[in-house]
C-alpha cells in the first residue's frame, strides 16, 4: 500500500498526490488517500483504492454540508461512485463515527468503543489501522474494526501517532 495523508507540501505541484496514485497504480501497488481541498479532488479523479476524509473535507469535495450520521453516508457513497471499480470511501465524524462505503455497495457505520482527550491525528491512525487490517488479508470489517481500535487507542495518549497497537485491537475487539 501507498497511504498519501495530508497536504501537499509547500511549493509542490497542486496535483502531487494525484501523480502519487499514478505512479502507485502504474506499479501495481494500491493506494489509500486522505487529504483536503483541491488536492483531494485531483487526487480522486485519479481512482485511489481507498478515500478517507472527514466530514468537513467530505462537505468541501460534494459541495454540501456532512452535518450528520446519514449525511456522511451519503457523501461516503457518493465518493465511493466516483472512484474506479473496487474503491472504497470512508466519512469520519469524530466520536460520533464514521460511515465506510464498501466496494460491494454495503455502507458500514460504526463509532470507537472508547473517547479519548487527544482526538488529533486519530484519523490517520483510523487509516493506518484500516490499511493494516487490508494489507493482512482481513475484511472489511474486521478491518473497519481495526481502524475503529487505532483511532480510539490514538485518542487515549498524548500526541499524534503514539498509540499501543496491543491496545487498538483490544479496543477494535
Amino acid at each position: 500500500w501507498v497511504t498519501i495523508s495530508g497536504n501537499v507540501p509547500p511549493g509542490s505541484p497542486i496535483d502531487g498526490h494525484a501523480r502519487i496514485v499514478r505512479a502507485a497504480h502504474a506499479a501495481g501497488v494500491p493506494v489509500a488517500l486522505d487529504a483536503r481541498d483541491e488536492a483531494l479532488e485531483l487526487a480522486v479523479a485519479e481512482g485511489p483504492d481507498v478515500v478517507k476524509v472527514n466530514a468537513e473535507e467530505a462537505g468541501t469535495l460534494l459541495g454540501f454540508s456532512i452535518a450528520s450520521a446519514s449525511a456522511a453516508r451519503d457523501a461516503a457513497v457518493a465518493i465511493r461512485g466516483s472512484l474506479r471499480i473496487g474503491g472504497s470511501a470512508v466519512v469520519t465524524r469524530g466520536a460520533e463515527g464514521a460511515a465506510v462505503a464498501l466496494p460491494d455497495g454495503r455502507v458500514l457505520w460504526g463509532r470507537p468503543s472508547a473517547e479519548g482527550a487527544y482526538p488529533v491525528g486519530s484519523g490517520d491512525a483510523f487509516l493506518a489501522g484500516l490499511v493494516t487490517g487490508l494489507e493482512r488479508g482481513e475484511g472489511w470489517e474486521e478491518a473497519t474494526r481495526l481502524a475503529f481500535g487505532a483511532a480510539a487507542a490514538n485518542a487515549e495518549v498524548p500526541g499524534a501517532g503514539r498509540l499501543d497497537p496491543v491496545r487498538a485491537r483490544t479496543l477494535a475487539s
